[in-house]
């Protein structure tokens, strides 16, 4: 190894490490990154296999990148709401590393994620985002977020049987997982919502940084789900 390469390598070893753990959904994301540059990302579309593959990946990412597990300075992971399965894989897999290795996790919230993501995708600009997550038959996971992508309404479980998304304003937008598409237009009809193929670990990786600096890291202890179970059905109230 030549003295440029060298000093590449003590310049990469001095960067934050980030590991980002999304297994909150369908799609499992793991992904490693050196401050604000992905490194590598993998995938896995089967979720009886999120498990296996959450802990092999880690392994996998740390061997391709010649780093050891207390090179890993912060963690990101989704906190759902999502599949209530996933959701504890992740923040299991989260909390095990942060408590061995002493250093803090950012959780985000799969919704915000979402309208992350759809913001990265569109050239949307003054929009009120409503994200959705189907649960299950007319039961949705949403929230209300800024055009910046900043939440303006606590997120909640609705059931459109018997209620309705709150009246914002003409100019919102819902936005959702191109997989839940049938459903969505189903229940919300006229409603021209933005899909997303797949979360963006670029969006994930921007949004856990953006928390982390802010403040907004936990410890072990500190990391909750969010399940947004069915307490949460009161009928939302218009802004």
């Amino acid at each position: 190894m030549n003295d440029h390469s060298k000093g590449n390598r003590k310049y990469f070893e001095k960067m934050r490490k980030t590991l980002l753990i999304h297994t909150a959904l369908g799609e499992a994301i793991i992904a490693l990154a050196s401050d604000d540059r992905l490194i590598e990302v993998l995938h896995n579309n089967n979720p009886k296999e999120h498990s296996s593959f959450l802990h092999k990946g880690i392994q996998q990412l740390l061997r391709n990148n010649n780093l050891k597990p207390g090179d890993i300075t912060l963690i990101g992971t989704t906190t759902g709401p999502g599949s209530y399965t996933g959701i504890r894989i992740g923040i299991a897999a989260a909390k095990g590393l942060s408590f061995a290795l002493g250093i803090p996790i950012v959780g985000c919230s799969m919704l915000e994620l979402i309208v992350r993501t759809a913001m990265e995708q569109t050239q949307f600009r003054e929009v009120f985002w409503v994200p959705v997550i189907h649960a299950r038959q007319q039961e949705f996971y949403y929230g209300i977020y800024s055009e910046r992508g900043e939440p303006i309404h606590p997120e909640g479980l609705i059931n459109l049987k018997e209620d309705r998304f709150p009246e914002i304003q003409e100019n919102q937008c819902f936005t959702g997982l191109r997989q839940e598409e049938a459903a969505l237009r189903k229940e919300v009809p006229g409603s021209d919502p933005v899909f997303v193929e797949s979360i963006s670990a670029q969006a994930f990786l921007q949004l856990v940084l953006h928390k982390y600096k802010s403040g907004k890291s936990v410890d072990a202890a500190g990391l909750l789900p969010n399940y947004l179970k069915e307490a949460f059905t009161t009928s939302p109230k218009s802004l």
